[in-house]
């Protein structure tokens, strides 16, 4: 009780990294393949990357969220099984409601 670990032996055990963040070497790995997959829909790494994605991700209608998101899911459940290697079962509603409350969005 009360017993504190070192901060970088708390972050490692619960994050995966130490606390001084990740190697150069992966960052520029991950940023490279990140880069990688912008250029495949066509998106530059530069000052324009922000409004290049705004233009291509297009807004939808409030209405047809639920829908979106549901069908997003459904596509991309091959792509998540199987990179993280799970067969658990898994089902996704969205609904919709409308309250006058203050933490409502």
């Amino acid at each position: 009780m009360g017993e504190r670990i070192p901060l970088d032996e708390y972050v490692s055990a619960t994050q995966g990294c130490h606390a001084k963040g990740w190697p150069e070497s992966y960052l520029q790995q991950i940023g490279e393949a990140a880069r990688s997959y912008l250029g495949a829909v066509g998106v530059r790494w530069d000052a324009n990357t922000r409004d290049e994605l705004a233009n291509i991700e297009q807004p939808i209608d409030p209405q047809d969220a639920p829908d979106a998101i549901e069908q997003a899911a459904q596509d991309l459940a091959p792509a998540v099984r199987e990179a993280t290697g799970t067969s658990a079962p898994y089902r996704l509603t969205v609904e919709t409601t409308k309250l006058n409350v203050c933490w409502a969005y």
